[in-house]
């Protein structure tokens, strides 16, 4: 889980974009690494809000075998 939320990495992108902070100094400002600041302009300049919100699932162990199953008996 990422310890930067949605809000967080949304601050990010106005600090470097919007207020010309480098991409250290907004990692400093914000207790990320360079290459996070990096990760996370270059996702929403290409897809917009909707590349920074968390694309982590998390399934049961119920769902996993019902669609193991679901597979093997086509």
């Amino acid at each position: 889980m990422s310890r930067h939320t949605f809000e967080d990495k949304l601050k990010v992108i106005d600090l470097y974009l919007n207020k010309c902070n480098s991409y250290r100094e907004t990692a400093k400002l914000m207790s990320a690494t360079k290459s996070d600041i990096i990760k996370w302009v270059a996702l929403y300049q290409k897809h917009g809000e909707k590349g920074l919100q968390p694309t982590y699932t998390n399934y049961s162990v119920k769902h996993h075998m019902y669609s193991i199953c679901h597979l093997t008996q086509r």
